[in-house]
């Protein structure tokens, strides 16, 4: 029997509406994760009683609510310390006449029936002191390290296109498999990502990419990623280039990750095409700026010399600098040997974190004179300092 350590908070959620002669369970990824042994970043329940009556029971106790999406059956609960947890009747969904959410829903009384209109099997289970409710062979599937569909695909998928990258990107960031039947689903329904917002396509793409696996997944589903950035295939050597690279990068940072995924992209205007794929997908000011200043940079030949990498630290600084540094690094481990990229930016690492370590100077501030300096012994022409500081 499966036992899950669930949050006190959680615990008392769930045991005291069962205490008041409602069905309630941990639902969902949470369940997924603690399977695992991985942690869970939230922990969503599920429950028998409707909103009013969840909302009568837990203002009765003491609890704040939320009416986040009575609609739908979900009212917000505030637990110990400000956490946040999200408390849903059990329902199904009606028709989804835009692949992107139901028309309507209508509220069961069966953990079972909710469980029916989930995306994947590992998605589709739930818990509570009473064991594991596995319907649809979650936990098989996760030993299996399968990514399967609850029912049929094309219906899952026609619901809601987005489940496509997030087949996808359970599969890349679990290293599972996609189980064959829900594979040929994702490339027959592709297409019907277009009616997917460019958030929330953003979100689950750069989920994907961060994946330990995203490489192999990349590469089993092109004609996916052709959906979302047609200009990756100009050049198929270029593709196998970019996804060969992202595992040859092994932290998070999206700017990094999402420069890898399309500094292949070439020609005189390579750039502008990659500004313009950012604009479309509805990337922050803040991200964008920071994957051009990488791609601007992609052929720079660095120096193992100090004067060439206080010149990048004054131009990029310490941050920018940096990814600089980790992106030509995994770059050039896939198009030249292993043992000469490490040696390089093994050497151009020492140098730059010498000179920050010792302080040296490569900004105004590092500098021992400052314009109150100046100003002090007679110059007060602006221009005249700031030329005389940057000398």
């Amino acid at each position: 029997m499966i036992t899950i350590k669930v949050p006190n908070d959680v615990d008392n959620i769930i045991s005291g509406l069962t205490g008041a002669g409602y069905d309630a369970y941990a639902v969902g990824g949470c369940v997924r994760d603690s399977i695992i042994g991985e942690t869970p970043n939230d922990w969503d329940i599920c429950t028998s009683a409707t909103t009013d009556e969840m909302k009568k029971y837990f203002e009765a106790r003491g609890y704040k609510t939320i009416d986040t999406g009575i609609k739908h059956g979900t009212v917000t609960v505030l637990g110990e310390g400000g956490a946040i947890y999200e408390v849903t009747t059990f329902r199904v969904d009606g028709e989804y006449s835009d692949n992107r959410r139901p028309d309507s829903v209508k509220f069961v009384k069966n953990v079972e029936e909710d469980l029916s209109r989930r995306d994947f099997t590992v998605n589709a289970m739930a818990y509570n002191s009473n064991g594991l409710v596995d319907p649809f062979g979650g936990c098989d599937d996760l030993s299996a390290e399968i990514i399967r569909c609850v029912g049929e695909p094309d219906l899952r998928f026609g619901e809601d296109a987005l489940r496509i990258l997030r087949a996808l990107r359970f599969a890349s960031v679990y290293d599972f498999n996609i189980e064959e039947k829900t594979a040929e689903a994702i490339h027959r329904n592709k297409e019907k990502l277009k009616n997917i917002s460019a958030e929330r396509i953003r979100e689950e793409l750069f989920k994907l990419i961060c994946g330990d696996a995203a490489c192999r997944i990349l590469s089993e589903y092109p004609d996916v990623m052709g959906e979302i950035i047609p200009e990756l295939f100009a050049s198929q050597v270029g593709y196998r280039t970019a996804i060969n690279a992202l595992p040859e990068y092994e932290g998070d940072d999206i700017s990094i990750r999402f420069a890898l995924l399309i500094g292949q992209i070439n020609g005189g205007d390579g750039n502008a095409v990659c500004a313009d794929i950012m604009d479309r997908l509805k990337f922050d000011t803040k991200t964008k700026n920071e994957v051009l200043e990488l791609l601007e940079n992609k052929d720079l030949e660095i120096e193992e010399t100090m004067p060439c990498v206080l010149g990048l630290l004054r131009k990029l600084g310490e941050e920018g600098m940096r990814k600089l540094v980790l992106f030509l690094f995994a770059r050039e481990k896939v198009v030249s040997s292993h043992c000469k990229a490490m040696g390089h930016f093994t050497r151009l690492s020492g140098l730059m974190w010498n000179a920050m370590i010792k302080n040296y100077c490569y900004t105004l501030k590092g500098l021992a004179l400052s314009g109150d300096d100046l100003k002090n012994v007679g110059i007060t022409d602006g221009i005249v300092i700031g030329k005389t500081l940057t000398v």
